[in-house]
């Protein structure tokens, strides 16, 4: 649930009222999402809950923004992270280029690695 306030203030533009999808343009989001660290509330759910987030570029020279949280108090899912590649556009928007959503489970063949199919 925190992961999706993140996610939502992160990418927050009038242009993804429908969900966050690849080839959308949005505003560059840091202003935002610098403003939304400054204001992280505690996490008092179950488990050891930790959020991540990582901006970096890429050797194409692409923006990979990953946000990870982890520690779920749940039995099978340890966590969740979604990693967006967001290209610079001339006017200094962004077009979302790739999303993809990765698990980390607690049980079945690799646990506590990220996969994309969902946790047994």
């Amino acid at each position: 649930m925190f992961r999706h306030f993140l996610l939502s203030i992160f990418l927050a533009s009038p242009a993804l009222a429908n969900g966050t999808e690849e080839g959308q343009i949005i505003d560059w989001p840091l202003p935002a999402f610098e403003e939304a660290v400054r204001t992280f509330p505690a996490q008092e759910d179950e488990g050891q809950r930790q959020t991540s987030i990582v901006l970096r570029r890429n050797n194409d020279g692409h923006i990979v923004a990953r946000l990870a949280d982890t520690g779920f108090g749940d039995d099978s899912v340890f966590g969740e992270r979604v990693t967006y590649v967001l290209e610079e556009q001339p006017d200094g928007r962004m077009l979302i280029r790739d999303v993809v959503m990765e698990y980390s489970c607690y049980r079945g063949e690799n646990p506590r690695t990220w996969q994309t199919g969902l946790c047994p």
